[in-house]
């Protein structure tokens, strides 16, 4: 998955929990709006993506909800109209 503010995008394979992970990115993005994007780049570049404090705490947080969030992407699936 990929976050960029509150905007979130899977692939069609994303596991259950993808989502749910995301969704915390979008909490710290909300957190520092424009500076977030800088604070996660700087993390990845000295720590990797495992190292990674915001990666960290998105893991940590998943793990506590509850009932992960089912995406049914073929209701999103543009491929077959006008067929």
């Amino acid at each position: 998955g990929l976050t960029l503010g509150n905007i979130v995008l899977l692939a069609e394979a994303a596991q259950n929990n993808t989502y749910s992970h995301e969704i915390i990115h979008v909490k710290q993005f909300t957190k520092a709006p424009l500076l977030f994007p800088l604070f996660y780049f700087i993390e990845f570049i000295k720590n990797g993506y495992q190292g990674n404090r915001y990666e960290k705490e998105a893991y940590s947080l998943e793990a506590k909800i509850k009932e992960p969030v089912k995406v049914d992407y073929k209701k999103y699936d543009n491929t077959d109209k006008g067929k």
